[in-house]
């Protein structure tokens, strides 16, 4: 797998990339500055879980 980048809005950026032991690397972008922090396989997963919520929970809202 190679480096992941997300374009979000007002320029910012997210890359995601693996890391040692299972982990995922995230670097974060933005106007002045970054960041960056691994998170451990069992907190990426739980990360996916909630995104995955707020996306089906969007689709759900705006069909009503």
């Amino acid at each position: 797998m190679e480096d992941i980048l997300i374009k979000a809005n007002h320029g910012c950026r997210v890359s995601f990339d693996k890391w040692d032991e299972g982990a995922v690397w995230m670097y974060l972008a933005f106007q002045g500055g970054s960041a960056s922090c691994t998170i451990p396989r069992d907190q990426a997963k739980l990360m996916l879980k909630v995104l995955q919520e707020i996306l089906d929970n969007e689709s759900a809202d705006q069909s009503i």
